[in-house]
């Protein structure tokens, strides 16, 4: 299946609070990161259109506005290109711009 295409329209893989403490990540601690890492894993959370949860678990694989690919599965799990998987826990979300899948892991493009 293929993303609507609408302008501005987003799709977003949230991770949990708990899938950023995992990495040791809070608001107290997230201010240490580099700058150009921390956007590039923020990025990488974002697809562009609307992809509702029958378009991800149909693909093979995602392009993310950082510009690296992440690669979901049919049973609700996406593998970064680190080799990590996020289960997808909540899916289709629906906000103004966009939709929201909900996932239990922080996923990285690249080694920090």
């Amino acid at each position: 299946m293929r993303a609507s295409v609408h302008p501005g329209k987003r799709t977003v893989f949230a991770p949990t609070d708990d899938a950023f403490a995992a990495l040791g990540l809070d608001a107290t601690t997230v201010g240490a990161l580099d700058v150009g890492f921390l956007t590039d894993v923020l990025t990488y959370h974002v697809a562009r259109g609307e992809r509702l949860a029958a378009d991800v678990v149909s693909s093979e694989r995602i392009r993310s506005l950082q510009g690296g690919f992440f690669f979901p599965s049919e049973e609700a799990t996406i593998t970064d290109a680190m080799g990590r998987t996020a289960n997808i826990l909540v899916t289709d979300v629906t906000a103004r711009n966009g939709v929201i899948h909900v996932i239990d892991a922080v996923i990285l493009p690249y080694a920090p």
